[in-house]
């Protein structure tokens, strides 16, 4: 039985390593500018994925449910860190990040922002609330 095979592909090199059920649960491969691993489970779905992100010269972590939504992110951008949590379809909820400071957001089923707060560099935190046409009905300092 197969649990081990390398083959070369468009950008080098590529491992996939199988179960004993003969499906590959890791793979690991080249891709443009850097790498990629990918995590299966024992019914061959994609459950996770790590690889590089070659526009932002950072890394990206994905993680997905049992019906291949993506469910959480986690990644570098030139600003900072980022993290992503999705619902079960794979629409965004929430995201934390680190622009000048911290913001978190969280979303609708529209996967507009309802509500955001943050810190904006030595100015302190804010916190702003919207409603379901954008605008904003209550933003703290005052704009």
């Amino acid at each position: 039985r197969k649990i081990m095979e390398v083959t070369s592909g468009e950008y080098g090199g590529n491992l996939s390593l199988y179960g004993t059920n003969g499906k590959p649960y890791v793979q690991m491969q080249s891709i443009t500018d850097g790498g990629a691993v990918l995590v299966h489970n024992d019914k061959g779905q994609l459950m996770a994925v790590l690889e590089t992100a070659p526009d932002q010269l950072a890394g990206v972590l994905a993680v997905f449910n049992k019906d291949a939504n993506i469910v959480g992110g986690l990644g570098a951008t030139f600003r900072g860190g980022a993290l992503s949590i999705n619902d079960n379809r794979g629409q965004t909820v929430a995201a934390l990040g680190s622009e000048v400071g911290g913001t978190l957001a969280l979303f609708n089923q529209r996967e507009e922002a309802v509500a955001t707060m943050g810190v904006k560099g030595d100015e302190g935190g804010y916190l702003a609330l919207f409603n379901k046409k954008g605008k904003s009905f209550f933003h703290q300092p005052k704009k």
